[in-house]
């Protein structure tokens, strides 16, 4: 609700004047018509008090006088007349009245009507005003709103990557000690079949030629063969020596080109 102006004030005011001037009047016409009123009554005595006397002389100045002219006196209709003229100049009065007051009503309803719809405007603006800033305080918060979402998923998305790549190392840490665990295993295999291998080759060349040096023996003190058969055997011995030898050496290459690959 809009507040009371000095206009409104004013406004109020007046027609209060106007009201109670009115109402002034008002009370001076009934108190006219009441004394108009009496007059009639009066003048109506005086008329029904003077009738029979005039009708008397009437009578006695003609034989035969009218019955009408006796019943209806002149006198009442100028007293209908006087008060008629009065309720015209006071109707009178009140229109020159109302006519001089009216305008500044009117003015002063102007007046009014402008200041309220000014009054209306600025409310309206202001309601605008206020429902634009809300407006743009929402839009500003959902914005807000907004990017504090889309930091969240990039830290999220940060954090994630971080993990992924943490455990990424790991596994390929993981994967590469076990890689390693396992090259040192066969590593470890491969040597010691490669020294079995040499011990067994070993074994049986020195076996080999100890039999063959007991069976020369043997054969000398026998006197069946003779000491190019010794030769002979000594050479075969000493050539499964060098095969075993060779056996063993492609054997450790076999294993460093498998660890190499």
């Amino acid at each position: 609700m809009l507040q009371s102006t000095p206009i409104q004030c004013l406004l109020h005011a007046h027609i209060a004047r106007m009201k109670q001037q009115q109402q002034q009047q008002q009370q001076q016409q009934q108190q006219q018509q009441q004394q108009q009123q009496q007059q009639q009554q009066q003048q109506q005595q005086q008329q029904q008090q003077q009738a029979p006397s005039s009708s008397a002389a009437a009578v006695r100045a003609t034989a035969a006088p009218p019955p009408s002219a006796a019943a209806s006196p002149p006198p009442p209709p100028p007293a209908a007349a006087t008060s008629a003229e009065a309720a015209a100049a006071a109707a009178a009065a009140a229109a020159i009245a109302a006519a001089a007051v009216y305008p500044e009503v009117l003015l002063l309803l102007l007046l009014e009507l402008v200041l309220q719809f000014f009054l209306l405007q600025q409310h309206h603006h202001h309601q605008q005003q206020h429902h634009h800033h809300h407006h743009h305080q929402q839009q500003q918060q959902h914005q807000q709103q907004q990017q504090q979402q889309e930091q969240q998923l990039l830290q999220q998305q940060f954090t994630l990557r971080r993990r992924a790549s943490c455990i990424h190392a790991a596994s390929h840490q993981h994967q590469t000690h076990t890689l390693q665990c396992l090259q040192q295993q066969q590593q470890q295999q491969q040597q010691q079949q490669q020294q079995q291998q040499q011990e067994e080759a070993e074994g049986i060349a020195a076996r080999t030629v100890a039999a063959e040096a007991a069976a020369a023996a043997a054969a000398t003190e026998n006197g069946t063969e003779t000491a190019a058969k010794a030769t002979e055997i000594a050479a075969a011995a000493a050539t499964a020596a060098a095969a075993a030898t060779a056996a063993a050496a492609a054997t450790a290459a076999a294993t460093a080109a498998a660890d190499i690959l």
